[in-house]
């Protein structure tokens, strides 16, 4: 070997022991970074409780802190899950119970013993009452009776105090015989049992964990393809379903939506329906899942309320839990997340929902105005459209019950602002250009990249699609209280809105009042209303309309015979006092119909109402 091979030879061996030492390196500080685990058991199911082991491998203070959530994601509201977490109990690796302090109301602090360093494992174990009787989404369910439960990652996990970004693993141990649904990835590439005993899964963090619903016990599903991916669709509380019907409506819906954005941002999507309770038809998103709320079974999926709840939550899988604003993750969990942006998130997929719906055809364009003009007369007819704006409405969601503020719902006006901008793009370009594009763009500036957009940045979308100055417009629709404008939209679009109006007090009635007894008895006012302006008040009865004696029956009746504003006098008896009051009547919008005008078919905006536009 000559000289120069010998120092190539010790160069080489020299690079090869440093990147050995570098990898054992790493491999040794991987395994000493801080892990977080869950196991979820369910011991006893008659006692409605879970049982929680939490395992911190390497915590890297002698204090560390747990915490449960104030609010779950998609619901802004606080809630009090700290109130259902019972018996915990913390312990090193070698089984030495360890003091804890509960320091907050929703947070409980481990102490390490002093001195020396953390130990290498430290162990929590609670319960959490699994006694929720809400909507079925919100909190923690078990019903032994049924043998099934839900959980909503909020509501039972805690988390380690800064490391909500960091992996964790989920370990599921049922009673025998349990089923389990969950969009969570299995820890390893084995296919799932029918009846698992253990079930261990992963998650990239714990945003990603509580964001994955858990469904288990006894229930029916079925699993369809579309667009590259994989549904599965669960019925929880009903057998009465049609499961290859069900399928074929469903794949529709996630059709067409995913036609918006040109591919599913998942390879699985999960879809729970939990069925019972009375009327009430809802859903809380999350990324590659949902869980939805319904009055009455499937059946064949034919259903409206079905079809567009579905199409409603089904959306959200882009617009906000991958078209987000600022704020909507990372998550902070201790306190109200504000934004101006839920008209956007909420609104603006209430009415993608709509257009999903009838591009779907599911729904023909009949329906689809039709929906579309009862939500104009909605909006007319809510008297706070004077005086919140759909920002205030988004940032204030937390005093409105999730819905908006003051009565104004940023559903209800921000599904009529995607409309407005909709159609503006449409005539602007001719028929070539959509709120789709709008979505799409948002999508790969935002969403692709795994950011949250800045509020001004849906402005800045529809200018770009619109190719105009759009500022007045979206100041008067999103940033003031004033009146859509809706007839130059309209005529551009070779649409009609017709309204008719009726005289209007803006009382409710005492319901447990018999119909035919003289007078009415009012139980609230609206405020603003015209029975506000009249000073009238909750407890007053109304004996006489301009004369006219009135009772429930009949008050409507005298009222619409009058014009609206018409000049008002009415005799009222408050306690003991009879007082007359003056003033004038109200207005309220109904019959509202949206049509397309008869106009030739080259006729830009008309034939391309509403239809996807291309990419």
């Amino acid at each position: 070997m000559n000289r120069r091979a010998f120092t190539l030879s010790l160069a080489m061996f020299f690079a090869l022991h440093l990147v050995a030492v570098s990898a054992e390196t790493r491999r040794e500080r991987q395994d000493s970074a801080p892990k977080i685990s869950y196991r979820l058991s369910i011991p006893k199911p008659e006692r409605r409780r879970l049982h929680i082991h939490l395992l911190l491998e390497h915590p890297e203070s002698q204090d560390v802190r747990f915490s449960i959530p104030a609010w779950t994601p998609g619901y802004y509201q606080i809630l009090t899950y700290q109130t259902d977490i019972e018996a915990l109990k913390a312990r090193d690796g070698k089984g030495n119970s360890l003091p804890w302090t509960h320091d907050s109301a929703r947070s409980w602090t481990v102490h390490c013993p002093l001195p020396g360093p953390p130990p290498d494992r430290l162990e929590l174990d609670y319960d959490v009452y699994a006694h929720d009787a809400g909507l079925g989404f919100f909190g923690t369910v078990l019903d032994p009776a049924a043998q099934r439960g839900y959980v909503n990652g909020a509501s039972a996990f805690l988390y380690v105090d800064g490391m909500t970004q960091s992996p964790v693993s989920l370990e599921v141990g049922l009673p025998t015989g349990w089923n389990i649904a969950t969009p969570l990835p299995p820890l390893t590439s084995s296919p799932p049992t029918p009846n698992p005993a253990v079930t261990r899964y992963q998650a990239s963090s714990y945003d990603d964990l509580i964001d994955s619903p858990l469904q288990f016990g006894q229930f029916s599903s079925t699993e369809f393809q579309s667009d590259g991916a994989t549904f599965t669709c669960a019925c929880i509380g009903s057998t009465n379903w049609d499961k290859a019907k069900v399928a074929v409506v469903l794949t529709k819906i996630v059709h067409a939506a995913i036609q918006v954005f040109g591919k599913p941002p998942f390879r699985h999507y999960l879809f729970l329906y939990h069925i019972g309770g009375g009327g009430f038809s809802g859903g809380l998103e999350h990324h590659n899942s949902t869980v939805i709320h319904l009055g009455s079974s499937l059946r064949d999926g034919s259903s409206e309320e079905f079809q567009s709840v579905t199409a409603h939550e089904f959306f959200h899988a882009w617009n906000v839990k991958r078209v987000r604003p600022l704020g909507l993750g990372p998550f902070d969990y201790t306190q109200p997340v504000r934004t101006a942006s839920l008209w956007w998130a909420e609104g603006v997929t209430d009415y993608y929902a709509d257009l999903i719906l009838f591009r779907a055809g599911l729904r023909d364009r009949s329906w689809l105005l039709n929906d579309l003009s009862d939500r104009i007369g909605e909006l007319e007819n809510t008297p706070s459209r004077h005086r919140v704006t759909l920002e205030e409405a988004s940032r204030r969601a937390w005093e409105g019950g999730s819905e908006g503020f003051d009565g104004l719902s940023y559903y209800l006006k921000g599904s009529l602002a995607g409309l407005y901008f909709d159609l503006r793009i449409r005539t602007l370009s001719g028929g070539k250009r959509s709120l789709d594009d709008v979505m799409r763009l948002l999508d790969a500036e935002y969403g692709a990249k795994g950011k949250g957009y800045p509020e001004e940045a849906v402005l800045k979308a529809l200018e770009s699609v619109a190719q105009t100055d759009l500022r007045t417009e979206y100041h008067a629709v999103i940033q003031s209280a004033e009146e859509i404008a809706w007839d130059d939209v309209f005529s551009a679009a070779s649409l009609l809105l017709q309204q008719e109006t009726v005289s209007y007090l803006g009382i409710q009635i005492r319901p447990a009042e018999p119909v035919a007894k003289s007078g009415v008895l009012i139980q609230s006012i609206e405020p603003g209303s015209a029975a506000a302006r009249l000073s009238l008040r909750p407890g007053d009865r109304i004996l006489t309309l301009n004369g006219e004696e009135v009772r429930q029956d009949t008050l409507i009746t005298a009222l619409h015979k009058l014009p609206p504003k018409s000049a008002l006098t009415l005799a009222v008896e408050r306690g003991s006092e009879r007082l007359v009051l003056t003033g004038d009547s109200g207005e309220r919008f109904q019959n509202t119909t949206l049509a397309v005008k008869a106009v030739n078919v080259g006729t830009p905006g008309a034939p391309l109402l509403f239809e996807a536009t291309m990419r």
